[in-house]
């Protein structure tokens, strides 16, 4: 059996466990039987947890990088201007005081 489109799942929580897997090993037969342990699982009966992390391939991740707009930002950015006065301002200040 191919299993292509499958998630490798473990059951943690039964709730109807004598419900038959839906992918039935040689193993397992039931929810029940196969409590704690992996199995194989159909993607399209999967409902994802928020709660859970998403795993995703290698290739997957690589799209979404190129997908991403990059920015940079220089050194000459992050440091903040000095406030100096002008060199037209002194010289009318020495003249002021003259």
């Amino acid at each position: 059996m191919e299993f292509t489109n499958c998630y490798k799942v473990s059951i943690d929580k039964t709730i109807k466990p004598a419900t038959f897997l839906p992918i039935p090993s040689s193993e397992h037969k039931t929810v029940e039987a196969a409590y704690k342990s992996f199995v194989a699982w159909p993607k399209s009966l999967v409902i994802p947890d928020s709660k859970v992390p998403q795993i995703t391939s290698a290739e997957h991740k690589e799209k979404q990088n190129k997908k991403a707009k990059k920015s940079f930002i220089t050194v000459n950015q992050l440091k903040t201007p000095k406030h100096t006065r002008s060199t037209s301002n002194k010289k009318n200040n020495n003249l002021d005081d003259a």
